[in-house]
């Protein structure tokens, strides 16, 4: 009896539930067919470059260093006790002022911002990779944008993603800025 799993496409990451026997994507018709895994974001301690993957087998697509450590973003947060903010990258949240657990995100989901690129900093590699990867992009256009600084590299988001992508890059070196775009209404 064949059983039922999810499955990803290696080829064009189309995610679905199917028999354990496929062996071919019914989006594009791929056979690097594997079972689901979410997603792992991973820096390289050797050259800094953040990626997000779905593999078992780690190796940096900039560096190809083995060396990796898993990536997590940094949480702006808010007692509800005390009314402290502060930023954290724990998943143990207690407020460092007063030891509530009675926190939660400091976010707000309505405002949308721009994301800027100052300047790419000395990992300029690491930057067009990671160019290529948020705003799907070839490398001439990444490499592009690395000499116009500043230059907006993406518009519209909400707040957890603008600060989830600024320290992304910061983190890789880069200089970003993040802009409250202004309600029209």
């Amino acid at each position: 009896m064949v059983g039922m799993v999810k499955l990803i496409c290696k080829s064009c990451t189309f995610e679905w539930v199917g028999p354990t026997d496929t062996t071919d994507c019914p989006f594009c018709l791929g056979h690097e067919i594997a079972p689901f895994s979410p997603p792992q974001i991973l820096r390289c301690e050797g050259c800094s470059y953040i990626w997000t993957t779905y593999d078992d087998e780690v190796v940096c697509p900039v560096c190809a260093g083995q060396q990796t450590i898993d990536y997590i973003y940094p949480e702006k947060l808010r007692c509800s006790s005390c009314l402290y903010q502060w930023t954290e990258r724990d998943d143990i949240f207690a407020c460092p002022k007063c030891t509530s657990r009675q926190v939660t995100g400091d976010y707000s989901l309505d405002k949308r911002y721009d994301i800027v690129l100052e300047a790419p900093g000395t990992n300029r590699k690491q930057i067009i990779y990671a160019l290529m990867d948020l705003c799907t992009i070839h490398v001439a256009e990444a490499e592009d944008m690395t000499q116009k600084c500043p230059v907006s590299i993406i518009s519209g988001v909400d707040e957890i993603d603008a600060e989830n992508i600024k320290a992304r890059f910061e983190d890789m070196g880069a200089k970003i800025s993040v802009k409250a775009i202004e309600s029209s209404s």
